[in-house]
């Protein structure tokens, strides 16, 4: 029993230590899953993709009035820069500038990092995941 409870206590512990991100595929989507416990929005406070290839950032948002989001739904091609799953708060986006979609090209390889508020004194902790859209 004893076993049991400490690896218990040890899992919740590391869910705590950095934002939860997940990443699924189906039908040319990538879904990009940041809730907790499977139901609860995290406090992400950035959303940055980056196309590998090139090293450009083709998509950032920061987050204003302690944002909460849940899940992000990317397409293969066009997507909007405004995320439709937000919970709390609001997103700007940074990049890119003046302009309503960003693009995601089938086969290529970006990462997605996200970036949350920690605890009382607003510590930054990070996650990044790197995934390529498929037909």
């Amino acid at each position: 029993m004893k076993r049991v409870c400490l690896t218990m206590i040890a899992v919740v512990a590391l869910a705590g230590c950095r934002p939860p991100l997940r990443v699924s595929y189906g039908n040319g989507t990538v879904i990009l899953d940041m809730q907790s416990l499977g139901e609860y929005p995290s406090d992400v406070e950035r959303i940055r993709v980056t196309d590998l290839r090139s090293g450009d950032v083709v998509w950032d948002l920061e987050g204003r009035n302690d944002p909460q989001i849940g899940l992000v739904t990317l397409f293969d091609g066009d997507n909007s820069v405004h995320p439709r799953d937000i919970r709390h708060g609001s997103y700007e986006v940074t990049v890119p500038a003046n302009t309503s979609t960003f693009r995601l090209e089938s086969g290529v390889k970006y990462s997605v990092e996200i970036w949350r508020h920690a605890g009382s004194n607003r510590s930054r902790r990070r996650a990044t995941i790197e995934f390529a859209p498929k037909h």
